[in-house]
């Protein structure tokens, strides 16, 4: 039981995680679809309104440049420093998010397949010798 309680929270943290980035690019593609719309509209008045277009397009610039910003930072914090002259130690990292492994996952697949091949109450013993 304790093999199917690991690897499903491993999963679960799996899942978390992309539904996270995956709720910020649907975050992205809103703003940036609102914004074009804004422009096109402007473009389509009569007259042009030249200057209001512009200005949106310069605000979803900033935006874009501001998120670019946002993630290359992240990025780079998972960068390895380069080495000084007199070797400095690094402090731990705060936060550390579970990459699970290969065999985690697959473990995981492994006793979802089991346990829908099985009904009725489940027997971790032979679930984990199979495995």
């Amino acid at each position: 039981q304790q093999l199917y309680l690991i690897a499903r929270r491993t999963i679960e943290g799996i899942e978390k995680e992309q539904d996270e980035r995956i709720i910020v690019l649907q975050t992205i593609c809103e703003v940036n679809e609102t914004q074009y719309k804004k422009i096109q509209d402007c473009l389509k008045d009569e007259p042009l309104k030249i200057s209001k277009a512009l200005r949106y397009t310069e605000d979803g610039r900033e935006y874009s440049a501001r998120l670019k910003r946002e993630y290359e930072e992240t990025a780079s914090a998972n960068e390895v420093p380069k080495e000084s002259v007199t070797p400095m130690e690094e402090p731990p990292a705060i936060t550390k998010v579970h990459k699970p492994s290969n065999f985690e996952i697959s473990a995981m697949k492994f006793v979802e397949e089991y346990v829908s091949h099985n009904a009725g109450k489940v027997n971790w013993n032979s679930c984990f010798e199979e495995g």
